[in-house]
């Protein structure tokens, strides 16, 4: 199957000067205008998400932390709890072993 497209002078024309319009020059200049400060604001992005992502893992490390100091000093202050209240009864039982 073949598609044949008749274009009248006008078109063919408009045609060639787009095609000529696009040079090396037209090609650096829009290198220079629209990819490197592209390239660069996509660079700044990239160490923006970087530098997020290391706070919230610090934040969520040190979120962590304070949960097993505040289980550890809960399990202490039951530690000394038992402590203190099996003194009477062993001062007790100290007393029917004389």
């Amino acid at each position: 199957m073949t598609v044949k497209i008749n274009l009248n002078s006008t078109a063919q024309n408009d045609l060639l000067t787009e095609d000529a319009k696009v040079t090396p020059r037209s090609i650096r200049v829009f290198q220079k205008n629209t990819l490197k400060p592209n390239l660069n604001f996509m660079r700044i992005a990239h160490e923006n998400v970087l530098s997020r992502d290391s706070v919230i893992r610090e934040a969520d490390t040190a979120s962590k932390m304070v949960k097993i100091t505040r289980n550890q000093i809960l399990m202490n202050s039951q530690v000394a709890m038992l402590a203190r209240a099996s003194q009477p009864p062993m001062a007790m039982l100290q007393l029917f072993n004389q």
